[in-house]
């Protein structure tokens, strides 16, 4: 299968990623609510391992990592989220779907899911449900949200305001 490509884009949404990872893991008990994802230092480099090797486009190997570290950590939202965003990005939809929807049945609020959820669904030319994970993320995050801009900005372009096709085929 083709891998989509999104350039400039998935940059940016991949240095958040590593931002929120950076953050979580200075502000380690409010992390612990969610489970025990960060208390273990070997679990700390193995998600930051797979989130370099998502930076660099390999998704096989980010993949590969995340499902070690969800064996050894059980069901944590955002392992779930990055595996999603990991099959999305290699085409699997039904997989990535799967694996957000999972991230989301333990966090309805977790921002970087309900995004990369609503992008899967620009992806696949499924407007009205982009929608409404855009209008989920405008409940949770209305103003400064940038999980919510950059989804609205996804709409806008497959709504023929931005050229999606040249957004995704970008390196």
């Amino acid at each position: 299968r083709q891998q989509a490509r999104c350039g400039d884009a998935c940059d940016d949404l991949l240095n958040t990623a590593v931002q929120s990872l950076k953050s979580a893991l200075e502000h380690k008990d409010a992390a612990a609510a969610t489970g025990s994802l960060w208390q273990q230092p070997e679990q700390q480099l193995a998600l930051q391992d797979s989130i370099t090797a998502i930076h660099q486009h390999n998704y096989p190997h980010a993949i590969a990592l995340l499902k070690q570290t969800l064996a050894s950590t059980g069901d944590h939202p955002d392992i779930l989220n990055y595996l999603g965003f990991s099959h999305r990005k290699l085409g699997l939809y039904e997989q990535a779907i799967a694996y957000y929807r999972q991230a989301l049945a333990i966090d309805p609020a977790h921002l970087g899911a309900n995004e990369y959820l609503g992008e899967l669904y620009v992806e696949i030319g499924d407007l009205d449900r982009a929608s409404m994970q855009l209008a989920r993320l405008d409940q949770l995050c209305a103003f400064a949200c940038y999980e919510r801009e950059e989804l609205a900005r996804w709409i806008a372009m497959a709504n023929g305001s931005v050229n999606l096709q040249a957004m995704l085929q970008r390196n």
